[in-house]
């Protein structure tokens, strides 16, 4: 050790080399600023080493890919409310899905099922008024003619891929005879908004009516 360096006393003191001889060594403590003697001999002589590194670690800048911004969190809850909103939740309430929190420790929700791809949903958002705002912060650099990240990535963890297929059960039944009109209007309405001529609709017949004769 030379004069100058940061070394380590025994009672765990912190300090710098003043002077080193055979009569012993002066330490300039840093918390106190105190000039402490120690004899080079003996049991109670010098016992010094060299400072090492702190292991603390100290982050010196923020990591911009975690500190997200109030405007980046508003856009994700409100995709995330919209997913919920927008989809169909299964008609069953045995029909769950669990998440891992903890050891032990469960997160459980309802599956809601998604009958159109992702591209087909941001068209869907995108088109819809209410939603001009958050779509102009998601587009404020690049024009998203397919879903961004953003829009798949903020979708609820429960929501899945729905099949065409059910369970057959009565339920199931039901929802799926009130998805296929539903999708059917959405996607003709896509085409009035974009000006495209829709195909003309076959009426059917009006039903016939019975009459009762009272003799």
């Amino acid at each position: 050790m030379t004069v100058g360096e940061r070394v380590s006393v025994r009672d765990g003191g912190v300090g710098v080399l003043v002077s080193k001889d055979a009569s012993g060594v002066v330490v300039e403590m840093a918390d106190t600023a105190d000039h402490l003697h120690w004899s080079s001999s003996g049991s109670a002589g010098a016992r010094l080493r060299r400072k090492g590194p702190d292991l603390v670690y100290v982050r010196d800048h923020s990591r911009s890919n975690t500190n997200q911004s109030a405007k980046i969190r508003a856009v994700r809850k409100h995709i995330w409310a919209w997913h919920e909103t927008h989809n169909f939740p299964s008609p069953n309430t045995r029909d769950t899905i669990r998440k891992r929190k903890a050891c032990r420790q469960f997160e459980e929700k309802i599956k809601i099922y998604r009958m159109n791809t992702w591209d087909e949903l941001w068209g869907e958002y995108k088109g819809d008024p209410a939603n001009q705002d958050m779509v102009d912060h998601i587009q404020e650099a690049k024009i998203y003619i397919r879903a961004p990240p953003i829009f798949i990535t903020s979708a609820p963890w429960y929501l899945i891929k729905g099949k065409n297929e059910a369970c057959l059960c009565l339920r199931c039944e039901q929802m799926s005879c009130k998805q296929r009109p539903r999708l059917d209007v959405s996607r003709t309405m896509q085409q009035i908004m974009k000006g495209m001529s829709v195909c003309s609709f076959v009426l059917s017949p009006p039903p016939t009516t019975t009459k009762f004769v009272l003799h």
